[in-house]
């Protein structure tokens, strides 16, 4: 199996296996759990639906707020991870981007959290601001619990 420069298995897409950040754990420490990341044609004979939720700035709310991580897929255009999440409360759904942050083995950080091994179903309080250009930005993410189905 290829290595990653830490020495790491490669996970899918090229990327090492999941870590994360917390106040308790520095990146360095990363553990073995694959990604929940799916590529899109697997996403879509699973029964997921990525035309059903909008990225546009007129539907995403800015702010904080809870919503429930749904399914997440490799963009095909950008290093990034595209997470699709239904609101708590409205049933809205809405798709944000997560990037690459820099280096080879970096991580895909929204604020502190890395989001590549979160679990579909995981209710996340969201916090999201404007671009310079308008668009939605995912500033942080932050796990607050987990709901099967």
């Amino acid at each position: 199996m290829e290595k990653s420069a830490l020495n790491l298995p490669r996970g899918i897409a090229g990327f090492p296996p999941c870590g994360f950040l917390s106040h308790q754990f520095k990146f360095n420490k990363m553990t073995e759990r694959k990604t929940t990341v799916l590529e899109f044609f697997p996403a879509l004979e699973a029964g997921y639906e990525p035309k059903n939720y909008s990225y546009l700035k007129e539907d995403v709310p800015l702010g904080s707020y809870l919503a429930r991580l749904d399914f997440m897929l490799w963009s095909k255009t950008y290093m990034a991870v595209n997470c699709f999440f239904t609101l708590q409360g409205s049933g809205k759904k809405i798709s944000l981007s997560v990037y690459k942050q820099p280096g080879e083995d970096a991580p895909f950080l929204a604020g502190e959290t890395e989001v590549r091994c979160i679990p579909f179903g995981a209710i996340m309080r969201l916090s999201v601001e404007a671009s310079p250009s308008g668009k939605p930005l995912l500033k942080a993410a932050i796990v607050e619990g987990n709901l099967k189905g």
